[in-house]
């Protein structure tokens, strides 16, 4: 088997499915790859799971399509790459012939030029011969035994050629011949094939402009049909004018009516706040009445604060003679305490005489009799202290219960001169609140009585206008219902016509979205492409994530392993953080007292924010009354403000629409000669490449005739750069062909746009008209 054949028959169907990619023809065997060349073929899908199946269907499109001789050169059971390929050969035969012929000849012009030669060669044989002369088993032998085999079956051949030539060398030089002859061949059938090509493009386009025109046709007929509609939507826009200003007037009568009722309801109001305000009255003599209590209370406080205040005076001096006398009780005790000290310092004479015992014996007498003298004294002076100290800490401890006594009453006394004082403000402030309210009050009733003539006044001239405007009212409640009826019949008219507009629009748009569609269905098989080329990447990072993973966790236990030779200096930072926490609840402990005081400071504040509090609600409920009563008053003249202003505006509103109404229009049809201009310029570079292109294939092909007829004669040299030469010209040409081809496309596309933009610009105006 051919080798280039085989590498060139697995692109190829790689180029096709790139979702099942192949790397040998030994991958064909589970037959996937065949299925879903079938899928493209017959636009189906075939759901199967076995081998065994997917062969059995790929045999039985075979003997469908072709003839039994052919059936029998293939082998389904064998597991070999020359049936695997044979097979193939056939699906793709099937492909070019049939309806995804595009998608196939696509996939072979994306390869090589070489393997697009190659390919050209096997379809030439299973296309152009007849289908039980075809043997498969050829089509994929090497090239050097078909040279061989051309020699053996070309002997009648040969023995035309001179003599002057040697046997061996004319038929190697016959050989050379009749190969290049082949490839001549099946160049001009290629030729060929794009002249058709060329054709089916012409007809293409006679086709497009015939379509073009008849777009025209009907866009002109369209313009007629808006301009037609245009102007009854005019006359209905007059209708629906009048009979909003009738409308209107019958708001502004509606509106007097609930400017009416609402006036009653301010009165009613009125009366019941007046009603309030003689209660409150009432409530302000009895406010005074308890106030002069309150005073007088007071002058009682103040009269007992003054005799307190005395006895604290003389409690004061008498803290100071007790201060003077504890002073001198001091200096007394110091005093004695010296004495002490005097008599105590003899004792250590007493001991160094004991110890010097032994050589002074004689001094003992002398001594003794002085310590008896003086046991003597010391008895007499202990007599004469314990009366006296028993006396003095009497006293002591009755100055300190005296001092205790005055330090209680001092605290009582200063707490209800405290609770007295703010007492005292707490009153004068209500005392002052008070007179405030009562004036604002006062002012209030005189504002309100004001209002009130004022309103009194303005219900007597409504209630004549009111008169008037019921008479008028009835005479345009009349107008309003022969304007209704004409209105009827006139929105059927124009809805029966918008129905069959509709209609016609929704059968145009539905020839116009197949090809469209069938685009649709291209750029979904390319973004599957697209997905699977994602996939691919998207596996190839997660590998390497995972080797990241293994990496870090490696470095993780070495860090683990070095972490436990530092215990040992862990152990003795603990012990240091031991003390630390010790340290740290002990000054905790006596942060809670602290805050502890600070709490109760703060309840004695919060009690009295409190009684602030709630005198401040009260305050603000009395504000709030008299500040809602204002509002109402307000809200009442702002909305009289607010319907006139309403009214205004919809007549500013409705000019401007129709003003923008107007632009629109002259803005559509400026779009609509622009686009018209835009697409004939198209169509006539269209035409002028065309024809370009058609002549430079007429001239390149009989240049190409003239040479072939003179390579004959021409040496072997010669004859292989003008085949090269021939080669690129014709891929030259090729892709210029190609580029045309993308270039109206790409036309199309720009005009079909165009005409979705011209359909959006007329649903805009009909949203404005409605």
């Amino acid at each position: 088997m051919d080798l280039s054949k085989k590498d060139v028959l697995i692109q190829w169907l790689n180029k096709i499915n790139p979702h099942l990619v192949i790397e040998s023809l030994s991958d064909l065997r589970e037959g996937e790859q065949f299925i879903a060349l079938l899928n493209k073929i017959k636009d189906t899908s075939h759901d199967v799971t076995t081998r065994k199946e997917r062969f059995e269907i790929i045999q039985k499109f075979i003997e469908d399509k072709y003839d039994y001789k052919l059936v029998e050169q293939v082998n389904f059971d064998k597991a070999d790459e020359l049936d695997f390929a044979k097979i193939a050969v056939l699906v793709l035969a099937a492909g070019v012939k049939g309806e995804p012929q595009e998608e196939f000849m696509k996939a072979a012009l994306s390869l090589n030029v070489q393997s697009q030669l190659e390919i050209m060669s096997i379809l030439k044989q299973a296309l152009t011969l007849p289908l039980y002369n075809l043997q498969l088993d050829n089509l994929f032998t090497h090239k050097h035994l078909e040279i061989f085999d051309s020699e053996n079956n070309e002997h009648s051949e040969m023995s035309y050629h001179d003599t002057s030539w040697s046997s061996d060398k004319s038929a190697i030089h016959a050989n050379y011949i009749n190969l290049k002859e082949q490839e001549l061949w099946v160049k001009n059938e290629e030729i060929k094939e794009k002249n058709m090509l060329l054709k089916k493009l012409d007809h293409e386009l006679e086709y497009e402009r015939h379509h073009c025109f008849e777009l025209e046709c009907n866009f002109k007929a369209y313009q007629k049909i808006i301009s037609s509609k245009d102007d009854k939507i005019q006359e209905l826009n007059n209708q629906i004018r009048e009979l909003k200003k009738l409308q209107d007037q019958i708001d502004d009568y509606h509106n007097l009516k609930d400017e009416y009722d609402k006036l009653e309801a301010t009165a009613t109001k009125m009366k019941s706040q007046n009603d309030e305000l003689k209660s409150l009255k009432s409530e302000n003599t009895l406010l005074i009445n308890e106030n002069t209590k309150v005073y007088e209370e007071l002058n009682k406080m103040k009269e007992m604060i003054s005799d307190k205040q005395h006895i604290i005076e003389k409690l004061t001096e008498d803290l100071e003679s007790f201060y003077a006398k504890e002073s001198n009780w001091k200096q007394t005790e110091a005093k004695y305490k010296s004495e002490q000290q005097q008599q105590v310092n003899p004792t250590p004479i007493h001991v160094e005489l004991s110890n010097v015992r032994i050589e002074l014996a004689v001094i003992l007498k002398k001594m003794v009799n002085f310590v008896q003298n003086l046991e003597r004294t010391r008895e007499t002076q202990n007599k004469m202290k314990q009366p006296k100290q028993q006396e003095m800490l009497l006293d002591y401890e009755n100055s300190l219960l005296e001092k205790q006594e005055l330090g209680h009453q001092l605290e009582c006394e200063q707490r209800l001169c405290e609770n007295l004082r703010e007492k005292i403000k707490v009153g004068s402030k209500e005392n002052q609140s008070l007179m405030k309210k009562l004036n604002q009050l006062q002012k209030l009733y005189k504002g309100l009585q004001k209002q009130n003539d004022m309103l009194n006044n303005k219900c007597i001239k409504t209630q004549d206008q009111l008169i008037l405007k019921e008479k008028k009212c009835t005479e345009f409640e009349k107008k309003l219902a022969r304007m209704a009826v004409e209105k009827l019949t006139m929105e059927k008219q124009y809805v029966n016509e918008l129905e069959q507009t509709r209609q016609t629009l929704s059968k145009e748009l539905k020839k116009n979205i197949d090809p469209f569609e069938k685009q649709n269905k291209e750029i979904k098989i390319k973004a599957v492409q697209d997905y699977n080329e994602m996939k691919r990447d998207f596996t190839c990072i997660n590998e390497q994530v995972k080797e990241k993973q293994i990496k870090t966790g490696k470095q993780y236990i070495e860090t683990k392993k070095e972490l436990t030779k530092d215990k040992k200096v862990k152990t003795s930072k603990q012990k240091v953080f031991k003390i630390q926490n010790t340290y740290k609840k002990k000054a905790s402990k006596s942060k809670l007292l602290e805050k502890q005081k600070k709490n109760f400071q703060e309840q004695m504040k919060e009690k009295q924010v409190k009684v602030e509090k709630e005198y401040n609600e009260m305050r603000k409920e009395l504000t709030q009354y008299l500040s809602e009563k204002d509002k109402e008053v307000k809200t009442s003249k702002r909305q009289i403000l607010k319907i006139q202003n309403a009214h205004r505006q919809e007549l500013t509103k409705n000019k401007s629409l129709e003003e923008q109404i107007k632009v629109l229009k002259l803005k559509h049809e400026n779009k609509i000669v622009t686009l018209i201009k835009i697409f004939q310029s198209h169509i006539n570079q269209l035409k002028i490449d065309h024809d370009m292109v058609f002549c430079r294939i007429k001239t390149d092909y009989n240049n190409y005739m003239r040479k072939v007829n003179e390579m004959s004669k021409v040496a072997y040299a010669d004859h292989k750069e003008m085949v090269n030469q021939l080669t690129k010209y014709m891929i030259e040409n090729d892709k210029k062909s190609k580029t045309s081809n993308q270039e109206i496309v790409k036309i199309q596309s720009a005009y079909e746009e165009k005409i979705t933009e011209c359909k959006s610009l007329e649903d805009e105006i009909q949203m404005l008209k409605g």
